[in-house]
């Protein structure tokens, strides 16, 4: 597994738990990001043990190299802010500190930053249209 892979779902979590509370919806998309990476079940553990809203930003850059990878980390954390409904202040904090250290340039994180709110609107319609 990859120790990149851990530190952007612990990074993940910590962003979900900015606010103070993790929301119903947070823990669903969290919950399918750490099932669906094939992690470990010490690596889940690791992951889910992480429980608040620090975030070691200095491994995440040395361990998140490749710009892609850089980008979709971004982007889960985006959604993730936006799961409960509203992106907090705390939430956008966040995500001002863990653009720079991605190194994700101004622009570029509001191109990611639509893609995820375009996601989650889309998110949203289908969950409403299950219940209807």
């Amino acid at each position: 597994m990859s120790e990149a892979k851990v530190a952007v779902l612990k990074t993940v979590l910590a962003l979900a738990y900015a606010d103070g509370t993790l929301s119903e919806q947070e823990q669903r998309l969290v919950d399918f990001l750490i099932e669906s990476q094939g992690l470990t079940p010490s690596e889940q553990e690791a992951v889910r043990a992480q429980g608040d809203s620090q975030m070691d930003l200095e491994q995440l850059a040395a361990l998140v190299t490749d710009e892609s990878e850089r980008a979709q980390a971004y982007e889960v954390a985006a959604l993730v802010s936006l799961m409960d409904g509203v992106q907090e202040s705390s939430e956008a904090a966040m995500l001002s500190k863990l653009q720079p250290a991605l190194g994700i340039a101004d622009a570029a994180a509001r191109d990611i930053e639509a893609k995820a709110k375009t996601i989650y609107d889309n998110f949203m319609k289908r969950q409403s249209d299950e219940e209807s």
